[in-house]
């Protein structure tokens, strides 16, 4: 999906959308994943805050591998010299960034990247700070673009006010 060729309703899933309470551990679903949980070679730094990269996720335990591998990403920060320490992730509908490391832009980053190798939602289940998270997302893809010179549907330009 392209974020800014799409509403943020859209996006949302706003006609099937869900805000429950919660959370989800990093460590439990980390855990899901085949070891060591992503692929080295596909690691890219995020040049805006070189401490952390994204890397495509391994397939859970007992499963084939995705038919988008760069859907599902995790979050890496530096330890010992390279891109080893998951702090975060995006799986599915899943996304989860440890507390240490949050208010870093971090999150927006992931679903950014994830994004592109993803369809437009039919339904979305939602923490509030997922929802919170998804928003600035789209805004930002939409900011983006408009900065790039890149074609925003008429819809979305007015949605945002460009």
């Amino acid at each position: 999906m392209i974020l800014h060729e799409i509403t943020l309703a859209e996006f949302m899933a706003a006609h099937d959308q869900q805000v429950v309470d919660g959370f989800h551990d990093l460590h439990n679903l980390f855990q899901t994943l085949e070891p060591p949980g992503w692929f080295d070679e596909s690691v890219v730094p995020i040049t805006g805050n070189p401490r952390y990269a994204t890397a495509e996720a391994r397939p859970y335990k007992n499963a084939a591998l995705s038919q988008r591998p760069f859907a599902n990403q995790i979050l890496l920060t530096i330890d010992k010299g390279r891109y080893s320490l998951p702090v975060g992730l995006y799986l599915d509908e899943v996304i989860v960034i440890d507390p240490s490391h949050r208010r870093k832009g971090l999150s927006t980053e992931l679903i950014l990247r994830c994004c592109a190798h993803r369809d437009v939602p039919r339904r979305r289940t939602l923490t509030r700070a997922g929802k919170a998270a998804l928003v600035q997302a789209h805004t930002t893809a939409v900011h983006n673009a408009d900065a790039a010179g890149c074609y925003i549907p008429t819809a979305i330009r007015s949605e945002y006010g460009i």
